[in-house]
């Protein structure tokens, strides 16, 4: 066998191998899981800079160790960087080591939360254990990485607590040398989802469609490969709608985006200055012009009460009950003839003063009789046509001295 023959069998080989390494990954993604050495893989608590044996196992009891070596850790911290481990080829004798810092970081959490996931070479992933795990102080603290408190790379998201089912989650990239990837991991799921953002963009929008009552993990890196600072973490509650009414996840320009949200809140800012300034301009506007028009109201009125009202013209009859009130009494007719002394007691009891009668007498007119005797007085009635009373002195003389009473009668002045 020639030399080129024997190189072109090797080479053959070789890519056989590759080829059908790479075929049996794009298959079956989910190749091997992993567990703690004792394990056990509901641990809480994981010490710094310990050393925490890790094992693949098949995924199931027929299937042998799959994956490709080496292997690796990365752990997610909760706002933190993420950081990657390296652990060892040999799958049953693999090696990690916690180097997140542990301790009381904020008032809501007693120190760094880890969501750890298990690659190998080609980025095939090994699944997360059920929950989060905290760290806390080891024997030693040397091997710990401090995380820096003005980083250069750093993502954000619009919420980091509960989130409903099909609810929007932003992710935000800042810094960092783009085009970005997104990373989700999942507590208790044996894969990982990784999208990379179109060169410009910068925010990607999740449709949470993640299971309820787990915790999910979102982690960014750039194009180099460097891990983003302050990884957020949501807790998915409500259904695990896998449809979401077929809403998808997107990418966008969070820059384009936060400017147009400006503009909006800056158009309803000013629409609440106008409405304000409005309602301030016509508020006292208001007010006065009603207090005018209640002036004005209660002039016409005060000017009402002062026309006289306008009384019946026509004369009713006394009744019982005004004169039994104390009501003047109507004068009786001037028909019958009285003396002076009658007359002025008469109108003394009414308290009357009776109108003067101008119009015919029923009765026939004459003049009245010559007294017997002189300095007696003659009474009679009178119509203003007939000649008037007179009285006979002692002398025999006539005098006209007399006046008309207010019932018709004559009596001396």
């Amino acid at each position: 066998m020639s030399r080129l023959s024997l190189s072109f069998l090797i080479e053959a080989i070789l890519f056989s191998f590759l080829l059908a390494t790479q075929t049996s990954a794009d298959i079956n993604p989910y190749l091997f899981r992993w567990v703690f050495g004792n394990g056990n893989n509901n641990l809480t608590q994981l010490a710094t800079c310990g050393s925490n044996l890790i094992s693949i196992v098949p995924i199931n009891g027929t299937v042998p160790p799959m994956g490709v070596p080496p292997y690796y850790m990365i752990s997610y911290a909760v706002g933190q960087m993420p950081v990657t481990s390296f652990m060892g080829e040999d799958p049953q004798n693999l090696v990690f080591a916690v180097t997140q810092p542990p301790g009381k970081l904020s008032s809501r959490q007693p120190g760094s939360q880890l969501l750890l996931s298990v690659v190998d070479s080609l980025g095939n992933p090994g699944g997360s254990p059920p929950q989060l795990i905290t760290v806390i102080e080891g024997q030693t603290t040397q091997c710990v990485t401090w995380p820096s408190s003005e980083p250069s790379f750093t993502v954000s998201a619009n919420a980091s607590e509960n989130l409903d089912a099909c609810a929007p989650w932003a992710i935000t990239a800042s810094g960092g040398s783009p085009p970005y990837t997104i990373t989700l991991s999942e507590t208790g799921e044996p894969f990982v989802i990784n999208v990379t953002m179109p060169f410009g963009a910068d925010r990607y929008t999740y449709i949470n469609r993640a299971t309820s009552g787990g915790q999910l993990i979102a982690a960014v890196s750039d194009f180099t490969g460097r891990w983003a600072s302050g990884t957020p973490v949501i807790s998915p509650i409500g259904s695990s709608d896998n449809n979401c009414n077929g809403v998808p996840s997107s990418s966008t320009n969070a820059t384009l985006i936060d400017k147009q949200a400006a503009i909006s809140r800056q158009k309803h800012k000013v629409t609440v200055i106008v409405v304000v300034v409005l309602l301030l301009v016509a508020g006292p506007g208001g007010y006065t012009a009603w207090t005018l028009r209640r002036c004005r109201q209660r002039r016409r009125e005060a000017m009402k009460a002062t026309v006289p009202a306008q009384f019946p013209r026509t004369y009713e009859e006394p009744t019982d009950e005004y004169i039994s009130r104390g009501k003047p009494q109507k004068a009786p007719e001037p028909r019958r003839w009285r003396v002076r002394a009658d007359a002025e007691e008469s109108a003394a009891r009414r308290n009357v003063e009776a109108p003067v009668h101008r119009g015919p007498l029923a009765a026939t007119l004459r003049t009245p009789a010559a007294p017997a005797n002189p300095g007696d007085i003659a009474v009679g009635l009178f119509d203003g046509t007939s000649s008037p009373p007179v009285q006979v002195l002692d002398d025999g003389a006539e005098c006209a001295s007399w006046s008309e009473h207010a019932d018709g009668a004559f009596v001396e002045v």
